[in-house]
């Protein structure tokens, strides 16, 4: 099915999803609640029975994230931007570190460039945020294809913690899923080996290889703008 942008962006973010205060998380270590059963795998993952809570979780830039029990209200925009700002793309074999975080502010202002909604922005710059909840980072295709889980377990939380979120669709936009692919030539040739002849359209956008925390203070500087423009 062909995506057609409507001519007058009908998406405003739903006030609960920034205005509320986040849920507080469990204290991530030293934590002996008799009514608590934890248990680490070595691995900074964990699984613990809290109250509704149980099964494996991941510990996150503030506090705790269940991959396969995702949630809006476990969502925190901190944890995404720190996350994707210390995820390298291709899974770190560049010539120069290029983070998840400055790919996806890339591609979020290329979207606005195109005349992109506020929802298509926003669905451009946390099209990875899986990646910084999922516990598996920044995997390439290939190995995604061999290990379903890891795509299940991506989509899910998109599915249900993601979007409900920011009430954004379930399916992300053509225009999101066109910039993910074009930009794979931009960053390949500008910062790969070789170049994939799959990829042959760039955005022509240039790599800037900010530090992580340079990238992580435009991640968050582009999700405040579009949430600002979205209460409009």
């Amino acid at each position: 099915m062909r995506y057609v942008r409507s001519a007058e962006p009908t998406w405003t973010v739903p006030a609960w999803s920034v205005d509320a205060p986040a849920r507080e998380h469990p204290q991530a270590s030293n934590d002996n609640a008799p009514e608590r059963e934890r248990y680490t795998d070595g691995n900074n993952a964990a699984s613990y029975t809290d109250g509704n809570r149980t099964g494996p979780y991941i510990s996150t830039f503030t506090g705790r994230f269940w991959m396969t029990d995702p949630r809006p209200e476990d969502f925190v925009i901190d944890d995404v931007a720190h996350g994707l700002a210390n995820i390298c793309r291709y899974t770190g074999a560049c010539r120069r570190r290029l983070s998840v975080a400055e790919h996806s502010v890339h591609i979020t202002r290329w979207v606005k460039q195109q005349g992109g909604s506020t929802e298509e922005q926003l669905c451009a710059l946390l099209h990875d945020a899986p990646e910084a909840l999922s516990g598996f980072g920044d995997v390439s295709r290939p190995a995604k294809q061999l290990a379903p889980i890891i795509k299940a377990t991506e989509e899910s939380i998109w599915l249900k913690a993601v979007a409900p979120k920011f009430g954004l669709p379930f399916e992300l936009p053509a225009i999101v899923h066109e910039a993910d692919n074009r930009i794979i030539a931009d960053e390949m040739a500008q910062n790969m080996r070789e170049v994939d002849q799959a990829y042959t359209e760039p955005l022509g956008i240039e790599l800037e290889f900010w530090t992580p925390e340079e990238a992580e203070a435009a991640f968050l500087a582009d999700f405040w703008g579009i949430i600002e423009t979205g209460r409009h």
